[in-house]
């Protein structure tokens, strides 16, 4: 090689790294940042590979040298790596170990752009090799390529997140040679941390699939509380300064619930809904009562209580819609999409809280979003304590109560409570590091808990004393919480709102009873325009082989979807009620565009996958009119008991 051609290559390898850093900056700034003023490394050597590629060589702790690719022909060794993935069946694809990129880049050409590939590397040198290495530019800009640099849970979760439904078509994880010497650890740590992710996406996939349509049944029939009923706007940072304690009913909650009296008043006390009558029955009324669950079992727990006081109770609109019947207190709901569509012009402006996958995560983003610090959890296991799943005198033993004789007692429930998910118990660690059972479901709420908490800013206690280790929050009883931050009464002009406000106005029901008329209108106007979409399709598909007509149809359909366009909000409903056919298209797209296929036959897959979800659309129609005339229905029940109550007045 001359010295011109060198000079060449060298000049080649900056323009490489230049662009790929120039990517790497837009997605990612930190890291972009990390790599650009990262120094050299002694460990890290690169070499000419005898085909003329570079390799490169490493040296150990424990002074062995070893090769991050083959010594003669890194491209081969990168083909026959790649080669032994399922590269028609999968979509995401792990990678452990970057290298000098050949086999990332490898994957990368031989897959369609619908692929994701996500690089653990912990090396920041090996990083900054690589891209100084390949052409990586347009995969990063793209969302194609992902590094995940560090064993850190809660970056993890940011990153996969928009990845989550791109999962759940098909994922790999495959490992270069070289990690199973160097930084082994992370690797097979950051695989377990994998697994968990997927874990918790599958969890919200199949609730967010299989709970849809009964999801937009409640919100729908809570539209009246959601509109007559104020929202929580006024809690925006009302209690700073002060603590808040989130009373869960794990089983650990029995060792120390008394404590709550002398904490009455000094802090903010959050109870799930499984929790209050418990805490009533004890004389310490919570301030907060939070609900989301879609189960009609979830009105239960308000059942029988005469006197809601000043119980403010905070619930997602997709709450069972007999909850906001029973609860006869101060209700609000949180802010929601679906609701706002309904409601199109008339809905209120309002500040979202994060939504809750559990009832104690939702309490989480109200002590947050009100401004609590610290926030100080109990009875919040995440595991089975002692073989419970429930702590004594739950709400739910009352419900067990008519069943419960010498052949059935509390300990048997709590245990067929347990072992009826046997095939989906793992271990993991309590608080003094012994392992403890927990299940799939309390294990994904774990992974969300400690997402959370990596990334809140308030100070997280937990005081549950038992239960799993959650990590980010700091370890201490109950005593010693209240002992130290409840040491100050609430200034009662903080609850100043409870009075100050109106708590439900039914001469608002009129403007929804006519929004949701409107909408009706809209999807009869949507379906028809989606009923003579499908047989257009139809036709389109039998006339492949005869171009002169396909387009004249293709026109027909084009002035369709402009119409089609302006139904947009009731499109995205169809979708919110009918999850399934979202996905379908979400799929069809997904393999239609990763097909190699061409011409006819890749027009024929493409108005198979049109047909398709537009029946899948029409279907959709059906099911939102029937949900959206529920709705209209029982507003107007709300209307008449308004007017009931007044003609007694």
């Amino acid at each position: 090689m001359t010295v011109a051609e060198a000079a060449s290559g060298e000049q080649l390898k900056a323009d490489i790294l230049v662009r790929n850093f120039r990517a790497l900056y837009r997605i990612d700034l930190a890291l972009a940042q990390t790599l650009d003023n990262l120094p050299d490394d002694p460990r890290l050597e690169l070499l000419p590979a005898r085909n003329g590629q570079a390799t490169a060589r490493v040296r150990l702790e424990d002074g062995r040298e070893i090769f991050l690719h083959s010594r003669y022909d890194p491209a081969a060794e990168a083909k026959t790596f790649v080669d032994r993935l399922d590269l028609d069946k999968n979509f995401v694809f792990f990678v452990s170990g970057f290298g000098l990129g050949y086999q990332v880049r490898e994957i990368l050409d031989r897959t369609s752009d619908q692929t994701v590939v996500i690089v653990l590397e912990p090396q920041a040198s090996v990083i900054r090799a690589a891209l100084g290495n390949l052409d990586f530019a347009d995969a990063i800009k793209r969302g194609r390529l992902v590094l995940i640099e560090r064993l850190d849970k809660a970056l993890l979760h940011k990153r996969l997140t928009c990845h989550s439904a791109t999962m759940t078509l098909g994922t790999e994880l495959a490992a270069l040679t070289y990690t199973k010497q160097w930084q082994a650890e992370f690797h097979t740590q950051m695989r377990s941390f994998i697994a968990d992710y997927m874990a918790f996406a599958r969890m919200a996939f199949v609730t967010l699939i299989g709970n849809s349509r009964i999801t937009q049944e409640n919100v729908v029939n809570n539209l009246w509380a959601y509109h007559g009923c104020p929202s929580t706007d006024t809690l925006k940072g009302r209690f700073a300064g002060y603590p808040a304690i989130i009373v869960s009913a794990g089983p650990s909650l029995a060792k120390n619930i008394d404590l709550l009296k002398e904490a009455k008043g000094k802090a903010v006390i959050i109870a799930v809904q499984t929790t209050l009558k418990t805490l009533l029955k004890l004389g310490v009324p919570p301030d907060f009562v939070v609900s989301l669950d879609y189960h009609e079992l979830s009105c239960r727990f308000f059942e029988g209580i005469e006197d809601f006081s000043d119980i403010h109770l905070v619930a997602e609109p997709k709450v069972n819609w007999k909850v906001p019947d029973v609860f006869r207190g101060k209700i609000s709901l949180l802010k929601n999409d679906f609701a706002e569509q309904c409601l199109g012009p008339a809905a209120r402006k309002r500040i979202g809280i994060t939504a809750g996958s559990t009832v104690a995560h939702l309490a989480f983003y109200l002590a947050e979003f009100i401004g609590a610090d610290p926030v100080i959890l109990i009875g919040q296991d995440l595991a089975f304590g002692g073989n419970m799943y429930y702590s004594p005198g739950n709400a739910m033993h009352d419900m067990w109560s008519v069943e419960l004789n010498r052949f059935s007692t509390i300990e048997m429930k709590e245990w067929e409570r347990i072992v009826r998910h046997r095939s989906i118990l793992r271990k993991v660690q309590d608080q003094d590091g012994r392992e403890i059972y927990t299940d799939e479901q309390m294990f994904t709420y774990l992974q969300q808990f400690e997402r959370d908490f990596a990334q809140t800013r308030t100070t997280v206690i937990d005081a549950t004393e038992g239960g799993a280790k959650k990590l980010g929050a700091e370890p201490m009883t109950l005593r010693e919480a209240i002992d130290r931050h409840c040491t100050r009464p609430i200034d009662p002009q903080r609850f100043n709102y409870l009075k100050d406000q109106t708590w439900y106005e039914p001469q608002r029901l009129a403007e929804a009873a006519e929004q949701l008329g409107k909408r009706l209108e809209e999807v009869d106007e949507f379906r028809k325009l989606s009923e003579e979409t499908v047989g257009l399709l139809k036709q389109l598909e039998g006339l492949l082989d005869r171009p002169e007509e396909f387009n004249r149809r293709i026109v027909k359909i084009d002035q369709i979807r402009s119409k089609v366009s302006m139904h947009h909000r009731i499109l995205r409903m169809v979708c919110d009620v009918s999850a399934l056919a979202d996905l379908r298209r979400f799929r069809s797209d997904r393999i239609n565009q990763a097909s190699r296929e061409q011409g006819a036959e890749r027009a024929r897959r493409q108005l198979q996958r049109d047909v398709e979800f537009v029946e899948a659309v029409v279907r959709g129609c059906d099911d939102l009119e029937k949900v959206l005339r529920d709705g209209l229905s029982r507003i107007e029940a709300k209307q008449a008991e308004g007017a009931a109550d007044d003609g007694g007045k």
